[in-house]
């Protein structure tokens, strides 16, 4: 938990884009509901979005038991080990978000190709 509430912290803090910026999405479960405040082209001033969650997954880090009792023995094994794992799992996090998408592209990418095909098809046979 307090690893998850630090890797939030710094998205807040080390974010330029307003809508990370804290108190502007609430997370509930299956989506991301965003308060926007900023007056925005065709909407209201103060609108609120629901943006799916694309990936839900949980990160497990493996680590040896002793380096895991050193580190409750001794604060700096401990900063040393939190940024370890804070590391593992943005490489996780990265590499799952650049698959999912990769994956929402090619579905939306399929989707247009059919519509052309099943277009193209129809002026064809008129």
């Amino acid at each position: 938990r307090v690893i998850q509430e630090r890797v939030i912290k710094l998205i807040h803090a080390n974010n330029p884009f307003q809508v990370f910026k804290k108190r502007n999405i609430e997370y509930n479960g299956a989506f991301g509901e965003y308060i926007g405040t900023q007056p925005l082209e065709g909407l209201p001033e103060v609108f609120s979005c629901r943006l799916p969650i694309i990936v839900d997954n949980v990160y497990p880090s493996i680590q040896n038991k002793q380096v895991m009792k050193r580190a409750l023995q001794n604060s700096d094994i401990l900063a040393e080990l939190s940024e370890r794992l804070i590391d593992d799992m943005k490489v996780q996090a990265t590499r799952d978000i650049r698959k999912k998408v990769m994956e929402l592209i090619l579905d939306k990418a399929v989707a247009v190709i059919s519509w052309i095909k099943k277009t193209s098809s129809a002026m064809l046979e008129d």
